[in-house]
């Protein structure tokens, strides 16, 4: 941070989402907000209706310029929340039936990021609109999803029967250019999965402590050209800006 101080963000349970300062070693905390819980009416009709009732945090993503986290709640929400604990005016979303398991970031186009549910669904969302511009069903449970680093509109998916999927909006729109499902070690269950920043791999991580590594083939890991007077990100960015532009029509 510009005040040469680490920080960094948790969430928990009881719908807290907190600051951490780290200054000489020692871990200062600052409660930014806790977030209402927001869902069946029927709660307000007995007698927990009289009780302060809080969402159940369960993952989040910080914006990639540092202003804001994106809060995905265990009743299917997502609440923007300043770097100051106010909730942004576009949220909260009614992003999925079920708990979110994932939320991130499109690391080339700011403006964009992707969830996933228990309700089987992976969702793309442009924070400019208020319906998702994707929707895919995968007909299972969804542990983990992710924005390639290669491509702003390729992004992995992995179900909770081991299957790895890959898409790319720019190419096919609901049919992955690839799967793979995952051997499963000593009855495991996959439950993260992560793109290397620099290497065409992607690692999956399970329930038991393995990590399997996939390599991507040439195919899943172009990259645009990029003419002299461009930077990639500027190219990325006009790219999936392009099949935004597609499916708002």
């Amino acid at each position: 941070m510009s005040d040469g101080n680490l920080r960094l963000f948790s969430i928990s349970m009881d719908g807290c989402l907190c600051l951490w300062l780290f200054v000489q070693g020692e871990l200062y905390p600052t409660e930014l907000t806790t977030l209402p819980f927001q869902g069946d009416n029927r709660l307000q009709e007995n007698n927990l209706g009289a009780m302060a009732l809080t969402a159940s945090c369960s993952c989040m993503a910080i914006h990639p310029n540092h202003t804001m986290v994106l809060v995905g709640t265990d009743q299917g929400q997502l609440w923007p929340v300043s770097n100051e604990g106010e909730v942004l005016n576009w949220g909260p979303v009614n992003a999925h039936q079920c708990p979110i398991y994932t939320v991130q970031w499109n690391p080339f186009h700011h403006q964009v990021f992707i969830t996933c549910g228990t309700d089987w669904l992976v969702k793309i969302w442009d924070q400019r609109e208020k319906e998702a511009l994707v929707v895919i069903s995968l007909g299972s449970f969804l542990e983990h999803c992710a924005f390639s680093p290669f491509s702003s509109t390729a992004f992995a998916c992995m179900s909770s029967n081991g299957k790895v999927l890959i898409y790319d909006l720019n190419i096919c729109l609901h049919k992955p250019l690839c799967s793979q499902r995952i051997t499963p070690q000593r009855r495991a269950q996959p439950t993260i999965l992560s793109f290397a920043p620099f290497h065409p791999v992607i690692l999956v991580g399970d329930d038991k402590g393995h990590v399997t590594c996939l390599k991507l083939s040439p195919n899943l890991r172009k990259v645009s050209r990029v003419p002299e007077s461009s930077r990639i990100i500027e190219v990325e960015m006009e790219k999936l800006e392009r099949v935004i532009t597609l499916m708002k029509r």
